[in-house]
């Protein structure tokens, strides 16, 4: 997770040039950070073929003042079609939180079985897949290291 001189790169050539070969730029790190997760708990590649779980606990939600989402990607780095036509998940949607305030998504290729659609981002069917979160005007917790995203774990 970035959170220094994205954006604003002054003679930081190596972060510049990162940028430019991940994407066509970037916003400053004050207006949205962009932690991606290319690992799940224990250290492995996310594999397409299994099923996982981010859960945010009820003060694990990312701390934004304006919105935040998830976006699953194939190894491809190219959004992966699905039934839904759903390629993110975030604050945004209609999320079904627990009755303890948290929130359970499933990230796997197939709909979770006995809990809402709400719940499900879809991944590829095999392959590896990233997940890239936004967090759009991050509150000091993003920047000062007492928030940091939920592992991915399988389910």
């Amino acid at each position: 997770m970035i959170t220094e001189g994205l954006g604003s790169y002054g003679t930081d050539y190596l972060m510049r040039a990162y940028v430019g070969f991940i994407g066509l730029g970037a916003n400053w790190a004050e207006d949205a950070v962009y932690p991606t997760c290319v690992f799940d708990i224990n250290g492995n590649p996310p594999d397409a073929s299994r099923a996982y779980q981010l859960r945010f606990e009820e003060n694990e939600l990312p701390p934004v003042h304006s919105f935040w989402s998830i976006t699953a990607y194939n190894e491809d780095e190219f959004l992966v079609e699905n039934e839904l036509n759903r390629f993110a998940l975030g604050d945004r949607d209609p999320l079904q939180y627990n009755d303890d305030g948290s929130l359970d998504i499933f990230i796997q290729n197939k709909p979770p079985v006995e809990k809402p659609l709400s719940y499900w981002l879809p991944i590829p069917k095999d392959g590896r897949f990233t997940l890239t979160m936004r967090l759009y005007w991050p509150k000091e917790e993003v920047f000062n290291g007492t928030w940091k995203p939920p592992f991915l774990r399988r389910d």
